[in-house]
């Protein structure tokens, strides 16, 4: 999700990367970070947020899958890193701590502007806004 620093509140752009479920972890994991690589040299990327995985009682297949989103949260780390010194790491609470609203009215303000599909991803964008 990139949001126009001009424009607050406007999406500029939106972006997914679907891995093949066929494919090698490794090879899904390069994957992710070419391609978010890619994605975010076609912008003047000021500050990247990314929203960790919550926690909670999970089963096995839930755990396989966590493993799997806190590597890719590594990846997207690792290449936000190379495009801006402004890069967070944190979870909703915090992010809506950062926003100076409650997490359940950012998680409003998020799906208002992009629907529930994106509200992960626009209330990190709207953090990140905060923190430029």
């Amino acid at each position: 999700m990139v949001i126009d620093v001009d424009r607050p509140g406007e999406v500029a752009r939106k972006f997914e990367h679907k891995a093949s479920a066929s494919d090698a972890s490794e090879d899904q994991l390069h994957a992710l970070g070419t391609a978010l690589n890619s994605q975010l040299k076609a912008h003047d990327v000021v500050a990247v947020v990314i929203r960790e995985a919550g926690y909670s009682r999970m089963s096995a297949k839930a755990h396989a899958s966590m493993k799997k989103r806190l590597r890719g949260e590594g990846v997207a780390l690792s290449q936000a890193r190379r495009r801006t010194e402004n890069v967070i790491v944190s979870d909703i609470n915090a992010l809506a701590k950062l926003c100076e609203m409650s997490s359940k009215d950012l998680e409003a303000a998020a799906e208002s502007m992009c629907g529930g599909d994106w509200r992960e991803a626009t209330s990190s964008a709207l953090a990140a806004q905060r923190i430029v």
